[in-house]
C-alpha cells in the first residue's frame, strides 16, 4: 500500500530516520518477502533487515539481537506512518529521566462496550476514564525489553505490545 510515491513502510521508516538520535532502523519482514528487496530501503545504509517470527514478540526479539549494543530501542509498527516528530522527541527524552521507558498513547474517546461472557450481547458500557490506546513507537532499554519479552514468552503470557511484556 502506498501514499503518494512511497509505501507505508517507507513513510514509517523515514519518520524515524528524520530524528537525529535515530542512528539505525531494524526491519523485521516475513521470510520470503520478495517486495521489500525492490524498495530503496533495501539498500539504505541505516537499515538492517531481519526475518520476522511467527508472533510480534518473536520478530521484536530478533530485531533486538540485530540492534547490537544499542542501549535504548524504539519498536514501531510499519503500519503507522503518521509519526509526528514532536511526539518522537518527547518519547526519546524519556531516556534522560526514566529507567524503564515508555509508550505513545492517546485517551480512549470511542464508547467502549463489554460483552457478556460467552454471549454476543452487551453487558454494559465501560467507563472510558483512565483508558488509553497504546500506540507506537514504544521506547525501552534494549536489555530490559529483551528480558521482559523472553520471560513473558516463557511464561506463556499474551503479549499484545512491548509494554505488556
Amino acid at each position: 500500500l502506498s501514499i503518494g510515491n512511497q509505501t507505508i513502510l517507507e513513510h514509517s521508516v523515514h519518520a524515524l530516520l528524520a530524528h537525529p538520535r535515530v542512528k539505525r532502523v531494524v526491519i523485521a519482514i516475513s521470510p520470503g518477502d520478495s517486495r521489500f528487496a525492490q524498495l530503496p530501503l533495501a539498500n539504505h545504509p541505516q537499515i538492517t533487515v531481519v526475518d520476522g517470527g511467527d508472533e510480534r514478540a518473536d520478530s521484536v526479539l530478533t530485531g533486538l539481537k540485530a540492534a547490537g549494543d544499542a542501549q535504548w530501542v524504539l519498536v514501531h509498527d510499519a503500519a503507522r506512518p503518521c509519526l509526528h516528530q514532536d511526539d518522537l522527541a518527547r518519547l526519546l527524552a524519556l531516556s534522560e529521566t526514566s529507567r524503564t521507558g515508555g509508550i505513545l498513547a492517546a485517551p480512549v474517546r470511542d464508547t467502549m462496550k463489554r460483552a457478556e461472557p460467552g454471549k454476543n450481547a452487551i453487558a454494559h458500557t465501560v467507563d472510558r476514564n483512565g483508558l488509553w490506546h497504546a500506540l507506537t513507537p514504544q521506547f525501552f532499554p534494549r536489555e530490559l525489553l529483551h528480558d521482559c519479552l523472553t520471560r513473558a514468552l516463557n511464561e506463556g503470557a499474551t503479549i499484545t505490545d512491548e509494554a505488556s511484556a
